[in-house]
């Protein structure tokens, strides 16, 4: 539940990234996220991250992202 004083972010149409391989603390994110009015899209790894930037299609407020991305190397 969203706290009434709360300012929802869908008021400045938030689009947020989530990247993160782990399927239940995405779709944990997307639920919290959504309740806050956020316009959610999961990346279930770094490359498809990647991909999302690199079609030059993507635009994002807000990208969370997991600290460890194996497919992305060093």
């Amino acid at each position: 539940r969203v706290p009434s004083g709360d300012r929802r972010m869908s008021d400045v149409s938030a689009r947020v990234l989530v990247v993160e391989d782990h399927s239940p603390t995405a779709r944990l994110m997307q639920m919290i996220l959504v309740k806050y009015g956020c316009q959610v899209t999961i990346a279930d790894n770094g490359a498809i991250a990647v991909q999302h930037f690199a079609s030059g299609g993507a635009h994002f407020n807000l990208v969370f992202m997991d600290g460890t991305m194996p497919e992305l190397g060093k």
